[in-house]
């Protein structure tokens, strides 16, 4: 059974043999492959969920024994020859995509680094739940930082609903 997913008043569905397409002006989607990807990504996101909480668990575990740049260090020289890898196989060029983004990847990137290691040194040396809580609460931080930095626009529900999970 074919189901449908909200797409603009414009979508227009046809069958093709046993597949339902939806055909926009600029895309055509298959609703079976949309579905598949769905729970690709829910399926992802719950494995992205899990490896952060084991990721936690054991820096606390090996606090004591490595230092908070330590543990940095080796969290993101993995990432980076993963990361590596990866647009290397896709042929990305890496410098002409630096070039292009300018300041931000720069300061993204201390600011990654200041993220890594001050919620490293949390996770070793504070409570487990107090820092578990604490650093899921970013996505309010980006709300409220939108406003100034990316110029979006703060709703009265968008401010009621981050006053709700700071309080």
């Amino acid at each position: 059974r074919d189901t449908f997913l909200r797409f603009p008043a414009h979508t227009l569905p046809y069958r093709l043999g046993k597949f339902t397409i939806l055909s926009t002006a600029v895309h055509t989607y298959d609703v079976n492959t949309m579905n598949r990807q769905r729970i690709t990504a829910i399926g992802l996101m719950l494995a992205s969920a899990l490896s952060f909480s084991l990721m936690q668990v054991f820096i606390k575990l090996s606090a004591g024994a490595v230092g908070t740049f330590q543990q940095a260090f080796f969290r993101n020289l993995i990432t980076l020859v993963a990361a590596w890898r990866i647009l290397r196989g896709k042929r990305i060029p890496i410098w002409a995509s630096v070039r292009r983004a300018g300041w931000s990847i720069w300061t993204r990137s201390l600011l990654g680094f200041f993220s890594v290691t001050t919620f490293f040194y949390a996770a070793g040396h504070g409570r487990q739940t107090d820092v578990a809580m604490l650093s899921r609460s970013m996505p309010v931080f980006v709300m409220l930082l939108s406003v100034p930095i990316l110029k979006e626009r703060l709703t009265a529900a968008k401010a009621l609903s981050a006053a709700l999970c700071m309080a």
